[in-house]
C-alpha cells in the first residue's frame, strides 16, 4: 500500500516537473530529492522488519509442521510395534490403522521434503546450535519414515494371513456346528421312532396275555 501512494505521488511530481515554470520545478526537483532520500532511509529499516517478520512466521511454520509428522510417526511405529491381536475383530481393527498409515505415508514424505526445503531457507537465521539439532531431527525423522515403509507390507501382510486362518477356522466351526445340530435332529428322530415301536410291542403282549388268561379260564 505505502509503495503503491509513494509511487503515484512520484507520477504526480513528474507530471508537474513537465507542466510548471521553471522557479517551481526546481523546488519540486529539491522536494522531491527529500522525499526520496527519507523513504529509501525508511524502507531499508520497513524492509529489515518486515523480514524478521517473514522469518519468524516461517519458523513457526516449520516447527509445527515437523511437530506434525513427528507425532505421526511416533503413531505409525507404536502401530506397527504393538503385538498382533488375537481376536477377529481386533485384527481387523488393526489392520484398518495399518491400511490408514499406508493411505498416507506418501503425504508425509511430501510434507518431509517440504520441511527440508523450509530449513534449507531458514539456516542463515538460526544458530549453529539449532541447525545442527534440527538437521539431525530431520535426518532422524527421514530414517523412520523409510522404515516405517519398509516394515508396513511385512505387517500387513501377517494381520491379513491372520485373518484369513481366523475366517476359514470359523467357517469350519460354523460347519461343524451344522452337521452336529443335524446329528443330534437324526438321532432323536431314531430314538422318537424306537419308543413308539417299543410302546407297541408292550400294547401287543398285553393283549396276548389277556386272551390266554381267558383261555386257561
Amino acid at each position: 500500500m505505502w509503495l503503491e501512494k509513494y509511487a503515484h505521488l512520484n507520477e504526480a511530481i513528474n507530471f508537474l516537473l513537465v507542466t510548471c515554470d521553471t522557479p517551481v520545478t526546481n523546488e519540486l526537483h529539491h522536494e522531491q530529492s527529500v522525499l526520496t532520500s527519507r523513504w529509501t532511509r525508511l524502507f531499508q529499516q520497513v524492509k529489515q522488519y518486515q523480514c524478521t517478520g517473514e522469518m519468524l512466521r516461517l519458523r513457526r511454520d516449520f516447527l509445527q509442521t515437523l511437530t506434525g509428522l513427528t507425532d505421526w510417526l511416533r503413531n505409525a511405529e507404536h502401530t506397527l510395534t504393538t503385538p498382533v491381536p488375537v481376536t477377529l475383530d481386533a485384527a481387523r481393527q488393526h489392520g484398518t490403522h495399518l491400511d490408514q498409515i499406508q493411505d498416507e505415508i506418501d503425504g508425509m514424505d511430501e510434507m518431509w521434503r517440504t520441511l527440508s526445503r523450509k530449513f534449507q531457507t531458514l539456516v542463515p537465521e538460526l544458530s549453529q546450535q539449532d541447525v545442527v539439532g534440527l538437521g539431525e531431527t530431520l535426518k532422524r525423522e527421514k530414517e523412520t519414515l523409510v522404515r516405517v515403509r519398509a516394515q508396513l507390507p511385512l505387517k500387513q501382510g501377517v494381520i491379513r494371513h491372520l485373518l484369513a486362518q481366523q475366517e476359514a477356522v470359523d467357517v469350519g466351526l460354523s460347519e461343524i456346528g451344522d452337521w452336529v445340530n443335524r446329528g443330534h435332529a437324526l438321532v432323536n428322530s431314531y430314538v422318537l421312532r424306537g419308543d413308539a415301536r417299543h410302546a407297541k410291542e408292550l400294547r401287543s403282549e398285553e393283549h396276548t396275555s389277556e386272551l390266554q388268561s381267558h383261555h386257561d379260564l
